[in-house]
């Protein structure tokens, strides 16, 4: 079964601070105060009618967690436009996360037309705040040339900055120049450091291309047991490469007992998860491989377990080996 190599798409589909809700306790933010309380029990209609006052009389955090509790749906009906209102509201003062938001949100076209031109300004806005996921995004607009002219020497010194603040995608970013050489001095060594640092803080590429490392001894160790490991946490935060190779490593056997009913369904969602027209492509020849080697009821079996696998859902495993017809 092939092995598929790493993967770098420069921009995600959207990745959005959904988390980094603002708190502050200070007596003229009494309604802030309140609400993050609610926020806290779970109570996030309440967490809504209190924010709202606030953020009705331009206060900028409250702004921004409104945007965060359209965009999630929490205490209130999920209306993305409504979050692209607040996000903007809040970013127009000043307020790094929003603006970071409204980025993405303007970049993917979430809850409106996607506006590219605009989406870099606000990137370069928060990231001048010093917010180092912003930072990092400035630096891929400029190695990709997608938001602004490709500048190889501005995407080092912004995922220089971001890593510096130790954010994950900085020093994912950071890394990958480490390993290639591109616009920066090629070292293995400080690339790996990179690379662990962001897989260690969850960041789903890193820990795909980690896994992809001990899996294949690609500057590493060979260690299928960190192989695995590495691979199985990026899956399980929608890591289209990471799924392709568990398929690898289910269907040869390697590290793990083999098992062509869980292959097939860990290359049935990468294929469903891949971003671009090439991993797709790559992923059907590896289904069809498989398919070759495999029974009807063993390929029916697969598919019902894919199509009722869904993103934060455990990854599947164990299934029984239906033996082959053939």
């Amino acid at each position: 079964m092939h092995i598929y190599p790493m993967t770098k798409n420069i921009f995600n589909a959207c990745c959005i601070l959904l988390i980094s809700l603002n708190f502050v306790s200070a007596p003229s933010y009494a309604d802030i105060s309140k609400g993050a309380s609610a926020y806290a029990r779970g109570n996030y209609a309440e967490a809504y009618a209190e924010w709202l006052g606030s953020a009705n009389k331009g206060e900028m955090i409250a702004q921004y967690n409104m945007g965060i509790l359209y965009l999630s749906g929490k205490g209130v009906a999920k209306d993305m436009s409504k979050a692209r209102e607040w996000f903007t509201k809040a970013a127009k003062q000043g307020h790094a996360e929003s603006q970071y938001n409204l980025a993405e949100v303007l970049r993917v076209g979430v809850g409106g037309p996607a506006l590219p031109g605009e989406a870099f300004a606000w990137y370069l806005k928060a990231a001048q705040q010093g917010l180092g996921i912003a930072q990092c995004y400035v630096g891929m607009s400029y190695e990709a040339g997608e938001l602004i002219k490709a500048d190889m020497a501005e995407a080092v010194a912004w995922y220089q900055k971001s890593a510096a603040q130790n954010d994950s995608c900085g020093e994912y970013h950071l890394s990958s120049l480490y390993f290639s050489g591109k616009g920066i001095g090629k070292s293995e060594e400080k690339a790996i450091v990179l690379l662990t640092d962001a897989a260690i803080k969850e960041w789903p590429e890193a820990q795909s291309d980690l896994g992809y490392m001990y899996m294949t001894g690609k500057s590493v160790k060979k260690d299928f047991s960190q192989a695995l490991s590495w691979l199985e946490k990026a899956a399980l935060r929608g890591d289209a490469v990471a799924f392709a190779n568990l398929s690898a490593l289910y269907a040869n056997g390697t590290g793990v007992e083999k098992n062509l009913v869980i292959a097939y369904v860990n290359i049935l969602i990468a294929y469903k998860l891949a971003e671009q027209d090439k991993e797709r492509k790559a992923y059907a020849a590896g289904r069809d491989n498989l398919a070759s080697n495999m029974s009807i009821k063993m390929i029916a079996q697969a598919e019902s377990l894919a199509n009722n696998w869904h993103a934060g859902d455990q990854l599947p495993k164990a299934a029984a080996v239906i033996p082959s017809d053939k």
